[in-house]
């Protein structure tokens, strides 16, 4: 009888100790149509864009207030979808390379790496957004190619042709990164992202399911299955983790002409 007791409690523990929760990004229905971001433009966020009947209006708060009086320009645009990725085409001639969510904007422009513009959707994303230090990222491998290397500090940062990317034989299944975290949210970017060559995006593979391990807590693990976008995908972690977490490949959207599998970047709300 004793024995029978410690083995079922072995049978419980061991379940408890691989529990997981299972969360599905879903953003097939996201359109730029009615949304509203405010902008950082290092000095106020007293500035916003929004998006509506196509067109892109840029607003500053100080100019009056009705939104008529908000407004300090305004451009028809055209959406257009290049390689996986989407491009605002304005009635000025500029174009935007535009990667965005409910929550979060980034636009480029040509020949910039870092976002000309980042909005969010209100206050407490801005105030509750980082980014950990570069050297707070580890990969189990990173791929160096053409005197260029692609190591796991690279999603660190906003910038386009910086991920990582995985240096193994295959889609990089069961390559990991460990990085630190004291936070609720998790935000993940995937794919290769160049405004000079939005191909790259769809020749290299993206992760489409992934498993988040949380080394110093007692919470169970998470399998996310991520939408096959390179925008900001929204990972909620349901309480805040102040951890080290070791997120690893299980799954990819495979590349059409390259296997390896590339993150783009990564942030954090706490």
């Amino acid at each position: 009888m004793k024995k029978n007791v410690l083995f079922l409690l072995f049978i419980v523990n061991l379940f408890f100790l691989q529990a997981e929760t299972f969360q599905k990004i879903d953003m097939k229905n996201f359109k730029l149509e009615d949304k509203w971001y405010d902008i950082d433009l290092g000095v106020s966020v007293d500035h916003s864009i929004r998006f509506k009947d196509n067109t892109m209006f840029f607003i500053d708060y100080e100019k009056g207030k009705k939104f008529e009086n908000y407004i300090i320009g305004s451009y028809k645009y055209s959406e257009r979808k290049d390689g996986g990725l989407t491009f605002l085409d304005l009635e000025n001639g500029t174009t935007y390379l535009c990667i965005a969510s409910d929550d979060v904007l980034l636009l480029y422009s040509k020949d910039k790496k870092e976002p000309e513009y980042f909005g969010y959707y209100n206050l407490r994303i801005y105030e509750a957004m980082c980014f950990p230090d570069e050297s707070n990222y580890q990969a189990t491998s990173y791929l160096k190619e053409n005197n260029k290397e692609y190591p796991a500090e690279n999603i660190g940062t906003w910038n386009l042709e910086t991920p990582w990317v995985e240096n193994v034989k295959g889609n990089g299944i069961g390559q990991k990164i460990t990085f630190g975290i004291d936070s609720t949210v998790i935000y993940l970017m995937t794919g290769y992202v160049s405004y000079e060559k939005p191909y790259l995006y769809k020749e290299n593979s993206r992760p489409k399911k992934i498993k988040l391990s949380f080394l110093d807590v007692s919470k169970e693990s998470m399998i996310i299955e991520l939408e096959d976008t390179p925008a900001p995908q929204k990972i909620t972690l349901g309480e805040r983790i102040e951890s080290n977490v070791e997120l690893e490949i299980l799954e990819v959207y495979e590349g059409t002409k390259y296997k390896d599998t590339c993150i783009n970047s990564m942030f954090f709300l706490y």
